[in-house]
């Protein structure tokens, strides 16, 4: 090789080994780079990896959505157009014969009612058959009232026959146990029952006088001797102290507590207690005529009008100059510490012995002058007393009031005892066992069999917007009983008419004399809650005239406020629209209350209707602005609209079917105070549809057949039907049902009316059933579906409902500090609370409403919903409770808690998206560093984290809802499609920044309340 050839060679390799070196640099340098971007030489290493699967989880997102459990109205005046309310109650059925349905002593009175408020009110009946199905089995209109009567009657057969030629001289019950005795001297026992009864009858004695405690029955002879049984068969004597021969004398008997005493007609009293016995004579030498007793002692009536009283049985006191009367007394019984002493001129006195003597007198005598000779208390505060003719009375002792008791057909020789509601009694030698019960007669006879006992008794009554009432002379307010209606003046009547059309009611203010005739309402809150300030207002009514050319004035005042109104002169006698508009100020404003009056000075008769006060840039009542706008912010996925009391009572049915500006419905309770809302159905539907959301309907206890018909006739009928009309008046030609994709009914007992599963799962299925049977079910169909939302004490929903829904309130569940685990604490509690579904679709759980502290941020929302624990729900409506301060109308003031609904409709509007997709798997890699403090399981307990399915690939959501800040690594290994996207989102739900996600493991810091949303290309 020559030195050329040499040289070429040399450079060669020199050139090969400067081209290797340079590759191997490059290749470190590119691992260097790559371990880098892994985490193998920085802080990733120690970081758990969070990755999407493509693994389905078996669940799907169903979306979240809003409770309205009452809706505000921009109207300031409640129950503006005075429509009527329906109320509601339900009795559980006793007895039913021929007219007349019976229900527990007092059941409608401890719920509102008399004889003459409940007169023409309708009844509905709803039974269950032997198959568990529930339909109504009746309906009527109720004609009276009465709080006590006589009611399932039972005979008590003598197939011995040892009393049917009515020689039973006494009987009483003990332990539910029917005991009687005859005028030979026998103790029947247990004669009422299907075992064969017994007798005591001691040998060689004749019993002569019967009585009992809770505890024991006691029995005296004619020859003195005293018997006690603890179970009413088996009697054994008591030793006595002493020996008195009676011989022929009748005793009285009377027992209290553990003490038991015979009253002789001789003046003898023997009393035993604790097995000993001891006698006392009465320092009356004219007899003993009657004896009773009651918790405080006994009493003691003579020949002679004298009455005694003792303690124990033993020492008796002389207590006439109590009772100032000169009739004799001809009966004497008691009850609880009071004793009743009946007078032959029918007077009663009511005798209270503890602490001190108080008695009040009764007056009992019947219409016709006949008195009552005998009476037994029921203790429950009634007196029932019976006469010579065979006629008996309860006597209210509290109210002094007497009614008749035993129906016409139904004649009373002798009362023997009552007990817990329980009486026996004597008619024509026969026995008889009855109840005390509260009767409502009705209108016609009630079909045989078609009412039994245990059915459910609905009542349904319309309450007026104003109270029928008159002031006769007081010149202060008088409040309503039906709501927030005041009135003032001598003379002055108010009173809720129908309008001349049907649409609806409105008032109608009378008066006489030359004073002023006032109606008023106080506004709920400040004038600084309810009017802002350098804004017009316009107080709006429409009124007529009995007599045209009258005039009335409408003004507000107030103590800051100061006083705006007008004079409507020479109204007309039909309804025409008053309009006074004005300004509010800075100066206005304060805490004092405002008042609304309409009043007329003199003589006259005026119709007011359709009253409105609030901003001139309404056009009139209505849903504020605001809140339909917020609301629609978020695209809530379903609305829940419990506001409009479909179902309960306090339903308003003209104003269901109008439209707030028609007809501003009575309103809501809310803190305690009547509020102006929304409970219109158009309304309702309105503020749905602006939302771009689907409704849910709920529908309580008191749902008809004619209610569902009506309301389906509403949403899908044509312009040739009465309520598919009426949608058409209202402003909506098509019909609802066809704009919207899905539609929610849900069927709930908040009321708890139905008091056993059965009852409750009978009733879901009734309603459905009445869905299936209405004309329009056909156009809903395929939308519907149907919610279970009652309470079963079993754990097992047994209707045929879909799903069940349940609410929870998160604040129940919450410690401070560790936001996830008690999260999972509370969905773990939910859970156990869910019921088993039985039958149905049985795919989730609803929550129908979600009650959360006002501080959460979008982080512990979001992390609510994303809970491994929360898998069983399947839908979620936030409770988006109204503010109901008039003047945040305008602003997020309008609702109660703005900071929370801002996070949540921030919220709503980036996940709802996700609605119906189907939920992946989250893989939690272990961080690289085997010396890294982080792991998957402590993670899991800071944050919460799901995966979706996406069009194209998977989208994760993370959130933070600790109070530390969180590193970790998003992994896209599972996906290799084209680059994705990561957005972060502050604790206030506010988008921070969007990032290109390209590389396959990134890092992410989360603060507290944060979350990231992940889209990942396939």
């Amino acid at each position: 090789m020559n030195r050329l050839e040499l040289f070429r060679f040399g450079d060669v390799r020199k050139k090969r080994y400067r081209a290797m070196a340079l590759v191997v640099a490059l290749v470190l340098f590119a691992a260097l780079v790559l371990l880098a971007a892994v985490g193998i030489f920085s802080y990733k290493s120690a970081l758990v990896t969070l990755g999407a699967t493509d693994k389905d989880a078996g669940n799907r997102y169903g979306g979240i959505g809003v409770n309205l459990d009452a809706v505000p109205n921009v109207n300031l005046i409640s129950n503006a157009s005075f429509e009527k309310q329906s109320s509601s109650d339900s009795f559980v059925v006793e007895a039913c014969e021929k007219n007349a349905l019976f229900f527990e002593p007092d059941a409608f009175e401890n719920a509102g009612y008399d004889s003459d408020s409940v007169a023409g009110d309708e009844v509905r009946v709803m039974s269950i058959d032997s198959s568990g199905i529930m339909s109504e089995s009746y309906s009527g209109v109720v004609t009276g009232y009465s709080p006590a009567r006589i009611g399932a009657e039972s005979l008590i057969e003598d197939s011995p026959g040892l009393w049917s030629d009515g020689s039973l001289t006494d009987a009483l019950i003990f332990q539910n146990s029917v005991m009687a005795l005859t005028s030979d001297g026998k103790l029947l026992c247990d004669i009422a029952s299907d075992r064969q009864s017994t007798s005591f009858e001691p040998e060689g004695d004749e019993i002569v006088g019967i009585s009992a405690t809770d505890d024991a029955v006691y029995a005296v002879t004619i020859g003195g001797k005293f018997y006690s049984s603890t179970d009413g068969r088996n009697f054994t004597q008591i030793t006595l102290a002493g020996d008195y021969p009676v011989q022929d004398v009748r005793p009285m008997t009377a027992s209290t507590g553990d003490c038991f005493a015979a009253a002789y007609s001789d003046g003898t009293v023997f009393a035993v207690s604790g097995g000993v016995a001891a006698h006392s004579q009465i320092p009356d030498n004219s007899g003993i005529s009657n004896f009773g007793c009651c918790s405080s002692g006994f009493l003691a009536s003579t020949a002679s009008g004298k009455l005694y009283y003792s303690s124990n049985g033993l020492v008796f006191e002389d207590v006439s100059d109590a009772f100032a009367t000169s009739a004799i007394v001809s009966d004497i019984t008691g009850y609880g510490n009071e004793f009743c002493v009946l007078y032959d001129d029918g007077t009663i006195y009511a005798v209270e012995y503890e602490p001190d003597i108080e008695i009040t007198v009764l007056h009992c005598c019947s219409d016709d002058g006949i008195c009552p000779l005998s009476a037994e208390a029921d203790g429950e505060g009634r007196i029932i007393a019976t006469d010579s003719g065979g006629s008996s009375y309860c006597i209210d002792e509290a109210k002094d009031e007497i009614t008749p008791f035993s129906s016409d057909d139904t004649h009373i020789d002798r009362i023997f005892r009552i007990k817990d509601g329980q009486l026996i009694y004597q008619n024509s030698g026969k026995l008889y066992s009855a109840s005390i019960l509260s009767e409502l007669s009705v209108q016609g006879d009630i079909e045989s069999d078609s009412v039994i006992e245990g059915d459910m008794c609905i009542v349904t009554g319309q309450v007026p917007s104003v109270e029928a009432a008159t002031d006769t002379g007081y010149d202060g307010w008088i409040a309503s009983e039906y709501g927030n209606w005041d009135i003032s003046g001598a003379d002055t009547d108010v009173t809720s008419v129908e309008n001349s059309d049907g649409s609806g009611s409105c008032a109608r203010l009378a008066g006489n004399g030359d004073g002023d005739h006032v109606l008023s309402q106080k506004l709920t809150g400040t004038s600084a809650d309810n009017f802002s300030t350098d804004t017009f207002y316009r107080l709006d009514l429409s009124a007529m005239s009995y007599s045209s050319g009258g005039s009335l004035t409408a003004w507000i005042q107030g103590d800051t406020f100061g006083t705006e109104g007008f004079t409507m002169d020479n109204i007309g006698s039909s309804f025409q629209e008053y309009s006074f508009v004005f300004a509010v100020t800075d100066i206005m404003t304060g805490d004092d209350s405002v008042r609304l009056c309409i009043s007329f000075n003199g003589t006259g008769t005026y119709l007011i209707d359709d009253i409105y006060l609030g901003p001139d840039v309404c056009a009139g009542a209505g849903i504020p602005d605001t809140y339909t706008e917020k609301l629609a912010s978020g695209a809530p996925a379903t609305v829940r609209l419990n506001n409009l009391s479909m179902g309960d009572s306090g339903f308003s049915k003209t104003g269901f079917y109008s439209v707030s500006e028609d007809s501003v419905c009575p309103g809501c309770l809310s803190s305690d105070k009547t509020e102006s809302c929304c409970t219109s159905l158009e309304d309702s539907l309105r503020l749905v549809s602006k939302c771009n959301s689907q409704p849910w309907f709920v529908i309580g206890p008191y749902m008809s057949q004619s209610d569902v018909d009506d309301f389906l006739e509403y949403l899908c009928g044509s312009v040739s039907s009465g309520y598919g009309g009426r949608r058409i008046d209202n402003g909506t030609a098509l019909p609802w049902c066809r704009q919207f994709d899905r539609i929610t009914i849900e069927i709930n007992d908040d009321d708890n009316c139905f008091d056993s599963d059965t009852a409750k799962a009978a009733y879901v299925d009734c309603v459905i059933a009445m869905f299936e049977q209405s004309g329009y079910y056909s156009d809903i169909r395929d939308k519907v579906t149907f919610i279970d939302g009652m309470k079963y004490e079993g754990k097992t929903m047994i209707s045929g409902a879909d799903n069940h829904s349940i609410s929870f309130d998160l604040q129940s569940g919450e410690s401070a500090g560790d936001f996830v685990r008690s999260l999972d604490s509370s969905l773990e509690n939910l859970r156990y609370d869910v019921p088993h579904i039985a039958s149905g679709a049985g795919s989730g759980e609803y929550l129908s409403s979600i009650s959360c502290p006002d501080t959460m941020n979008s982080g512990e929302i979001l992390s609510m919903i994303l809970s491994s624990n929360a898998d069983f729900i399947s839908e979620y409506m936030f409770d988006a409770d109204a503010s109901f301060v008039p003047s945040g109308y305008t602003t997020d003031a309008v609702f109660a808690n703005p900071d929370f609904m801002r996070n949540l409709l921030s919220l709503m509007k980036e996940i709802n998206d996700l609605s119906l997709n189907e939920e992946l798997y989250i893989e939690a890699g272990e961080p690289l560093d085997p010396a890294s403090s982080q792991s998957s399981e402590n993670l899991a307990g800071s944050l919460t984290w799901s995966a979706y399915t996406a069009p194209k690939g998977a989208c994760m959501l993370i959130s933070n809802p600790s109070e530390q800040q969180q590193n970790f690594l998003i992994s896209s290994s599972k996906y290799h499609g084209d680059i994705g996207s990561v957005m972060r989102y502050s604790s206030d739900g506010e988008l921070l920044t969007t990032r290109r996600f390209a590389i396959r493991s990134m890092r992410y810091t989360l603060q507290p309340g944060e979350f990231i949303i992940v889209n990942i290309s396939d």
